[in-house]
C-alpha cells in the first residue's frame, strides 16, 4: 500500500510539472479574459462620467 501511494505521488508529481511546463489552461485565459474585459469596461464607464460631468459643466 505504502508502494503504491508512493508511486502516485511521484507520478502527480510529474504530472503537475509537466503542466507548469505546459502553460496556463483555457479557464485561466478565460478568467484572465474576463478580467480585462471588466477592466476596460470600467474604465471607459470612467471616462464617459467625467465627459458628461465636464459637459454639464459647460451648459
Amino acid at each position: 500500500m505504502t508502494v503504491l501511494s508512493a508511486e502516485l505521488r511521484e507520478r502527480y508529481s510529474e504530472l503537475t510539472e509537466r503542466r507548469r511546463e505546459h502553460g496556463a489552461t483555457t479557464l485561466e485565459y478565460v478568467v484572465i479574459a474576463a478580467a480585462v474585459f471588466v477592466a476596460a469596461v470600467a474604465l471607459v464607464g470612467i471616462i464617459i462620467g467625467v465627459i458628461n460631468r465636464e459637459q454639464a459643466k459647460i451648459q
